[in-house]
């Protein structure tokens, strides 16, 4: 009993001692976490002809760039192992490479998701679990998950349309799937990809309300 008392006597001395230090600093941590909402990627971006028009801040960290030609091997369709002898030339533009980055940090809204689920210019991608998919997706979704089938995953990112843009989504909350496969997007030269971090968990609440 006396251990007990003992250990709970050292655990709120420590509570005591780490929330004294916090608050002695210049910015204290905040008690409570507050939530941070991603910033909107703005609608001229999305729906407008000036996707490749950088911001004056992406401008100014791009200029030493110039246009690039990067090769990326295309895989065979009955192997997981990369064509060592067909290779294919990628023209990337790493201004582009860097707003696409940029973009990654902002967020579709559910507004402007409903804009795009019947918009010709965008292809919906839902990186969710195939059996999740199979039971429902937004609009006319594909599916491609980033954790599955290596050969499958790479097949269906070789297969998309370059001069499409391509909004991807997953679970939403603390679901990085989205994240993931556009990383892997950007990397094999789709520079148009945007991510709706609300995802299905968002898009389903706010669905339901709105019927």
């Amino acid at each position: 009993m006396k251990i007990v008392y003992e250990i709970i006597v050292i655990v709120f001395a420590s509570i005591i001692i780490a929330l004294a230090y916090n608050f002695t600093l210049p910015k204290p941590l905040p008690l409570i976490r507050e939530k941070v909402e991603p910033a909107k990627i703005d609608d001229s971006i999305l729906f407008g002809n000036n996707f490749n028009q950088l911001s004056p801040e992406a401008t100014d960290s791009t200029k030493k760039y110039e246009e690039t030609t990067t090769k990326i091997e295309k895989p065979k369709t009955d192997s997981l192992l990369f064509s060592k002898n067909e290779e294919v030339a990628v023209k990337t533009d790493k201004k582009e490479i860097i707003e696409a980055h940029s973009n990654l940090g902002k967020t579709v809204t559910y507004e402007q998701l409903l804009k795009i689920i019947n918009n010709p210019d965008f292809i919906i991608i839902d990186a969710r679990n195939p059996e999740y998919y199979a039971k429902d997706r937004i609009g006319n979704a594909i599916n491609i998950f980033p954790y599955g089938d290596e050969q499958k995953m790479m097949s269906a990112i070789f297969n998309l349309p370059m001069d499409k843009k391509l909004l991807v989504y997953c679970d939403g909350g603390n679901c990085d799937a989205s994240h993931k496969l556009a990383e892997l997007l950007i990397a094999f030269g789709y520079n148009k990809v945007f991510i709706y971090t609300g995802g299905w968990e968002e898009w389903t609440l706010k669905r339901s309300k709105n019927q």
